[in-house]
């Protein structure tokens, strides 16, 4: 069974320590099957088997590992389990902000507090979207095509050959934080 707590969403996103825990639930279910199911197709069986183990090849997949690459470079891929908490809180972001009530759909809000516009926290969440597709992209493809040895259920026909002199820049997604960007100012 795939399941994620509330501390697997630390140094990811912001999520209070009183938080809706109902909220944050249906976000890791939307998650799960529109996202995350849909993102590893055949292996997703073997995922969920394998969820709760506590070694092998299947938790360095779902937990982050290092390994060598076929460049003989150390290479860390941070795991499934990361990939599901970024989708999961880009759609905790959106459903968090909004109540039912017997008069219908509300805002939350109180007096110490202003919520934050919809066009923002969709900005918020399409990046944590970004992340998790990149995380996946070039960290946990490439090591899944890497060992596709290892999981008979994976289907190696997206796999290109990150690590053996291909281009693997992180670079190619636009998933940075917010803020400035800078470049250095030569003579």
């Amino acid at each position: 069974m795939i399941e994620l707590t509330k501390q697997d969403f630390n140094c990811v996103g912001l999520v209070a320590r009183h938080c809706n825990n109902e909220k944050l639930c249906i976000a890791i279910d939307e998650a799960k099957m529109f996202d995350f199911i849909p993102l590893i197709c055949e292996l997703a069986s073997d995922v969920k088997s394998h969820w709760s183990e506590i070694s092998g090849d299947f938790y360095d997949l779902i937990n982050g590992s290092d390994y060598t690459d076929c460049g003989g470079n150390t290479v860390h891929q941070i795991g499934l389990k990361r990939v599901l908490v970024y989708y999961a809180y880009a759609r905790y972001v959106m459903i968090n902000n909004f109540d039912d009530t017997p008069n219908g759909g509300v805002t939350k809000t109180n007096d110490f507090s202003m919520p934050k516009p919809l066009k923002e926290l969709r900005s918020i969440s399409n990046r944590y979207r970004a992340m998790a597709k990149q995380v996946w992209e070039y960290q946990v493809l490439p090591y899944l095509c890497h060992n596709k040895d290892k999981f008979i259920n994976f289907d190696s026909s997206d796999c290109r050959g990150c690590g053996c002199g291909s281009n693997c820049n992180l670079n190619k997604e636009n998933t940075k934080g917010y803020g400035l960007t800078g470049v250095n100012i030569g003579e």
